[in-house]
């Protein structure tokens, strides 16, 4: 099936501006609240590593304006909220790199009917890192960073009752960066459905997606569908039939991605009202694998947990075209502590997270401490004083391009959250494994952060922040030597508020990158922030 999306950018603002229109209509009908809140925001920055090397360091103040505005509107059958801020910043070291910045996030929903079609909409602008290959660090007061927008509209219909539960929407969305890379449009659909209380004889379980991507030359669309549908017995024990599918098409390259099939008998054993167990038998359609190494056939299971409302595992194990496949979703919550864990498993196409080699670059090193890796040089510029260097080498950095092929992120997440009557503690950490399916090349992602809040009276509070990251490239790339990052970051920010209106926060902050390919620099920054409330 081939549908084009044409406009779409076009069309999804044009329909969150009727909307607005529409929302504002409705205030005066039906009872409906509006909050706006303008603001403007000084603050001033110092850094000692503003261009963030290893030698010859450049301090510089950074002087930040903002104004922004927040919105708020609640009704009975609508909602809507957007944040937006403009930010002019100028650098006391080179005011050549002077610039404005935007940011927003912004969505909304509209009931059109009662029994759950509803509209929904949003829009976000931020300034990410144009690299994470150069630095993933990067912000608006390092620079090196793009502006990235993302516009999406659709329609979504939810009903629960005593006969059936569907979830389902269909989402236009496009997706616009300052350097061209990472931008696509196109739709995705999602539908999940289940039996309801009443059914008496019959159970089923539908889980179903459509992606349809393309950016301007090039378009990539991937779908799946899991069903099951079962015969429900007196004695807890229910079989059922499974039929699974999945595929992906257009003109990328999907020599690695030839899809699965299969069908299977299985067993429902409904231990308790709250906790179910799924196994089923698959039998692999041998004639579209037939290119595949692994297309034996397998077993598949399931289970879904839901104890009490303040607790709830799912996890399931099966085969996709790739290989074995996990899901994993625990959630946990106590007076005080909160526990999420995920584990997710997802394809994707036209990212931003793609990096091939470019242009070689010189490597001088002190000829007093050639061993003294931390104080080479990469690439110095015109101005750079080399007297006491001498050149050892060179390397190929790796540069982000566009991505024209499928790639499979592996996801994990875990959360630990502490709450006191007046502090707040937060661990995270997660993995993230990004593979490129064609290449079979793949990069990781790790993170560990670590955070304390604490209200240290009625008009003072106290922030603690801790991160780890290591980041790995190329693991698998013959072509390439694997480059390994780690960044540390440390930050505390006092927040005084002076009346109900103006706020004042000092904040330091301690950032250090060590890697074996780039820059291994260190960096300190001190703030002060005003911001007014009107």
């Amino acid at each position: 099936m081939d549908i084009t999306v044409m406009g779409t950018g076009t069309k999804i603002k044009t329909i969150i501006l009727s909307t607005l229109l529409y929302l504002s209509t409705l205030s005066v009908v039906h009872a409906a609240t509006w909050q706006i809140t303008p603001r403007i925001s000084g603050d001033e920055v110092y850094s000692d590593n503003i261009n963030t090397v290893n030698i010859e360091e450049d301090d510089s103040l950074i002087s930040l304006l903002s104004t922004g505005l927040e919105l708020e509107y609640s009704a009975a059958v609508s909602s809507f909220s957007a944040d937006y801020q403009l930010t002019r910043a100028w650098y006391s070291h080179d005011h050549q790199l002077d610039n404005n910045f935007n940011e927003l996030s912004a969505s909304g929903r509209l009931q059109l009917f009662p029994d759950g079609l509803s509209l929904t909409f949003g829009s976000s602008i931020s300034n990410v890192s144009r690299s994470n290959a150069r630095n993933a660090n990067a912000d608006i007061i390092s620079g090196d960073t793009v502006e990235y927008k993302n516009h999406f509209a659709g329609l979504e219909y939810k009903s629960s009752n005593n006969s059936f539960n569907v979830d389902s929407e269909i989402i236009f969305s496009k997706a616009e960066a300052e350097d061209d890379i990472g931008e696509r449009e196109g739709y995705n659909a999602t539908f999940t459905s289940t039996n309801g209380n009443n059914s008496r004889y019959i159970f089923w379980d539908i889980d179903g997606q459509y992606n349809d991507y393309d950016d301007d030359q090039k378009s990539g669309r991937f779908y799946s569908f899991d069903a099951k549908f079962g015969y429900i017995s007196h004695y807890k024990i229910n079989p059922f039939i499974r039929y699974y599918d999945e595929d992906t098409s257009g003109n990328v390259s999907t020599k690695n991605v030839q899809g699965s099939s299969s069908i299977g008998a299985g067993v429902r054993w409904q231990v308790m009202n709250s906790l179910v167990l799924d196994v089923t038998y698959n039998w692999v359609d041998e004639q579209k694998e037939q290119e595949q190494q692994d297309n034996d056939d397998y077993l598949s299971a399931s289970i879904s947990w839901t104890p009490s409302d303040r607790a709830k595992l799912s996890a399931r194990v099966y085969r996709r075209f790739f290989g074995d496949a996990y899901e994993f979703d625990l959630s946990h919550r106590l007076k005080r502590i909160s526990t999420k864990v995920t584990y997710t498993e997802e394809l994707d196409i036209f990212d931003r997270f793609e990096l091939e080699q470019g242009v070689p670059q010189e490597i001088w090193c002190l000829a007093a401490a050639p061993q003294d890796t931390d104080s080479c040089i990469i690439q110095p510029g015109a101005g750079a004083n080399l007297e006491d260097y001498f050149l050892t080498g060179s390397t190929t950095p790796l540069v982000p391009v566009e991505t024209d092929e499928f790639t499979l992120n592996k996801s994990l997440l875990a959360s630990v959250s502490f709450t006191g009557n007046r502090s707040t503690i937060t661990v995270t950490t997660s993995r993230t494994r990004r593979e490129n399916l064609e290449i079979e090349d793949y990069d990781t992602y790790d993170l560990f952060s670590l955070s304390l809040s604490r209200q240290t009276s009625r008009n003072t509070a106290l922030d603690i922040k801790m991160s780890l990251n290591k980041n790995l490239f190329d693991n698998d790339n013959p072509l390439t030597l694997m480059q390994r990052d780690y960044y540390r970051t440390y930050s505390i920010s006092f927040l005084h508020a002076l009346n109900q209106k103006l706020n004042l926060t000092y904040s330091v902050q301690h950032l250090n990158r060590n890697s074996n390919r780039q820059y291994t620099y260190e960096e300190n920054r001190a703030s002060i922030k005003l911001v007014k409330e009107f």
